[in-house]
């Protein structure tokens, strides 16, 4: 039997970690795999940060997250001008290296919530308030016809590398399935 855990020591290591103690206590007969799903996102996290562009985007949409999700007020007046708008109400995701499907998440929210960013980041710049340069800054970047351009096209290829993510993770897949998995989801590409 294969046990499939992301490379943390404390999962993977061979005296104390999770892995060990469940091959010593539970499943003699068990081997250790790195999670396929993990390393997917570790992959699309190292691409994303050789590619400047791509990584200025990531960079931006976590200080959206961090601008509006640190302050209760501002996370409510995006709230506002999203039902004003009829946008979707969404949360902003934090894109983060370890959590799976958090860079899809996170492009996702922007994207469908772009003209009520947009909209919210006007007002918070032009109230002149501490975070006026910051606002500015956002929306400078997310008015630009080439990070939009960028925001949707890694959305158009990171929804195949998540929903391959999700089949990887899937209780009945087998190391057997990677290859049309793989298949299918660089055909969505």
């Amino acid at each position: 039997m294969w046990i499939a855990f992301d490379g943390a020591n404390n999962m993977c290591g061979h005296k104390t970690g999770v892995f060990a103690r469940l091959k010593a206590e539970k499943c003699p007969e068990s081997e250790y795999v790195h999670c396929r799903s993990h390393l997917l996102q570790l992959a699309c996290v190292n691409a994303c940060e050789k590619l400047k562009p791509i990584k200025s985007l990531f960079s931006a949409i976590n200080s959206l997250y961090r601008l509006f999700s640190t302050s209760p007020k501002r996370a409510h007046a995006l709230k506002e001008v999203q039902e004003a708008l009829q946008d979707p109400s969404l949360s902003l995701v934090h894109a983060g290296d370890t959590k799976w499907t958090s860079h899809y998440q996170s492009v996702k929210a922007v994207v469908k919530c772009l003209r009520s960013i947009i909209t919210t980041l006007q007002h918070l710049h032009q109230d002149s308030g501490n975070l006026s340069s910051e606002a500015g800054g956002l929306l400078l970047m997310f008015q630009d016809k080439q990070s939009i351009t960028l925001l949707f096209g890694v959305k158009d290829i990171l929804e195949p590398i998540c929903r391959l993510s999700a089949k990887l993770q899937n209780q009945s897949a087998t190391l057997y399935d990677f290859p049309d998995l793989l298949e299918a989801a660089l055909a969505r590409l």
